[in-house]
């Protein structure tokens, strides 16, 4: 983020052979600014290009750390985190075994 765009690539985690890991068109994005003490609101949604590349405009007042990115991929599990980097998902591991 920039402050004014966003910008997420999907690629594969599994690299190919030669160590590409490829990038995932078609994947569903949906981008929420998740306020507070506040219903989420949508501030954009479509799906990655054939490099697996979707780019957003976002407010400029929204702090990078309300901003929700969910991405959805056939074959892939869906990723949920926030703009500045945060991993939304619950660390089972550290979850069961601290």
């Amino acid at each position: 983020p920039d402050g004014r765009t966003g910008r997420v690539e999907v690629r594969e985690l599994d690299p190919l052979p030669d160590g590409e890991r490829p990038p995932v068109e078609g994947a569903d994005v949906l981008v929420e600014h998740h306020e507070p003490g506040h219903a989420p609101t949508v501030l954009a949604r479509g799906r990655t290009d054939a490099n697996g590349l979707f780019a957003f405009p976002t407010p400029n007042d929204v702090p990078s750390a309300e901003i929700a990115v969910v991405v959805h991929a056939d074959r892939f599990n869906t990723r949920h985190l926030l703009l500045d980097g945060t991993n939304l998902a619950i660390d089972v591991r550290a979850a069961l075994y601290g």
